[in-house]
């Protein structure tokens, strides 16, 4: 979800194309690597990017350590996220920096 874009109606302010990709990862602490992207499949996407405050998906995804990674249709360009994770099991959520 894009944070505070609802309260940016400015004339020709538009919200981001988002979305977010999840990748499966054996160290929950570590940052993925540019290898990492080349050699890993993504578990799971959010779809094609979006001008909308918020997207979502739904997954079945394996016991493990994963990483969502949430982005920008245009490069270069930051936003402000917040990521809401529902499960049927306890789970650990972090964010790395």
């Amino acid at each position: 979800m894009q944070v505070r874009r609802r309260c940016m109606k400015h004339p020709g302010r538009k919200m981001m194309q988002i979305g977010f990709v999840v990748y499966r990862t054996d160290d929950p602490k570590r940052r993925l690597s540019v290898q990492d992207f080349v050699t890993n499949e993504e578990e799971g996407n959010s779809g094609p990017y979006i001008n909308y405050r918020e997207v979502f998906a739904r997954f079945e995804l394996s016991p493990g350590h994963y990483v969502i990674i949430p982005a920008t249709f245009e490069p270069h360009r930051q936003g402000s996220f917040m990521i809401r994770v529902y499960t049927d099991c306890p789970f650990d959520l972090r964010e790395l920096r």
